[in-house]
């Protein structure tokens, strides 16, 4: 029986769909230490030697007052420094607020407060569209003649924060800091291809090898008509198979985190949570090799692998007759299903 929608869903999902309910998410975390050193250790090295995030006084978002009815994003209050973090997904700049409110703002701010620096750093995706406007603006508000007052030329991006996250032990917090944690690691995931992964993909071969996996799930499928089934998910190529009393489920098909982590691309799956022990136990005798397997949802599963044919592995002529290969995953989920 697959799991409800609503339980897998992240918390985050549906309210952080703007720059201000995220400002306001962010601002509440900070109150946890790993979180802080995190979004500190994004910060240029001139910044880090002159605030320090351990005295941290106070945190305010959507500060009014500021120049031309300005509205800074995030504002961190230690004993001696102002640190105004403008934040950023999609909208661009405000003509009339943001291009001219930054450094006239901290300005004010110091003189009234009586802090000693100033300093203003953008948190913008690494795609953002406006990044060319973005800079402009930087280049201009960064020429202030005064020397208390620091505006970063080079914006912080929301996937060095998450790589900076990603270091800290987030379990030792609460479920719900992992919950926001698990939301910017899937919103803001960088893609980053290695020399190796390129030349993968320059390559026939490879499209070629996944064309002929995708067919060999296909003809599964098919073997396998009298039962029930259908797509478990968009996360990889497969298809979830049914017993009658809906009571058994099992995936099959090309699970492409499993792929990266263990090396086989063809497996065969159950959610451990919704199954007895006797189909756990019927599910690891049919396979010499089972892996315990928790996927992006922390939701545990069991996988056992499939080895494509020896001559497919050797043979340097093209050889697409795996018709075995299909008979005996097709027998294998109709005799755990019985």
């Amino acid at each position: 029986m697959p799991s409800p929608t609503w339980k897998n869903r992240n918390i985050f999902e549906d309210a952080l769909n703007l720059e201000n309910p995220l400002t306001d998410a962010l601002r509440n975390f900070l109150k946890y230490r790993p979180v802080r050193d995190a979004l500190w250790r994004t910060l240029r090295e001139s910044i880090q030697e002159s605030v320090d995030f351990s005295s941290i006084e106070d945190i305010q978002t959507h500060y009014p007052g500021g120049h031309s009815e300005g509205i800074p994003d995030l504002v961190l209050y230690g004993p001696n420094f102002i640190l105004v973090i403008e934040v950023k997904i999609g909208a661009k700049l405000t003509d009339k607020h943001q291009k001219k409110a930054y450094v006239p703002w901290i300005e004010k701010e110091i003189e009234k407060s009586q802090k000693e620096m100033g300093f203003v750093v953008f948190l913008i995706p690494d795609y953002y569209s406006h990044r060319a406007e973005l800079d402009s603006c930087l280049k201009k508000a960064g020429s202030s003649k005064n020397p208390n007052i620091q505006v970063l030329d080079s914006p912080i991006t929301w996937e060095q924060l998450v790589k900076e996250l990603g270091s800290q032990n987030m379990q030792s917090l609460n479920e719900l800091t992992l919950e926001f944690y698990n939301y910017l690691s899937e919103r803001f995931k960088s893609v980053i291809f290695s020399t190796e992964e390129v030349d993968l993909m320059n390559n026939k071969k490879t499209a070629s090898v996944i064309i002929k996996l995708i067919d060999i799930v296909d003809k599964v499928k098919d073997k396998s008509n009298s039962l029930s089934s259908g797509r478990l998910d968009s996360s990889g190529h497969g298809y979830n198979f049914s017993s009658s009393n809906k009571k058994k489920s099992i995936w099959f098909g090309i699970w492409w985190e499993y792929w990266e982590e263990e090396g086989f691309p063809l497996c065969i799956a159950i959610l451990k949570e919704y199954h007895s022990p006797q189909m756990l136990n019927a599910f690891k005798k049919r396979s010499e090799k089972f892996v315990d397997f928790k996927d992006c949802k922390n939701r545990e599963w069991l996988v056992a692998e499939y080895n494509l044919p020896e001559s497919d592995k050797k043979s340097p002529e093209p050889n697409t007759d795996c018709s075995k290969l299909i008979n005996d995953i097709a027998t294998d989920i109709e005799n755990l299903l019985q």
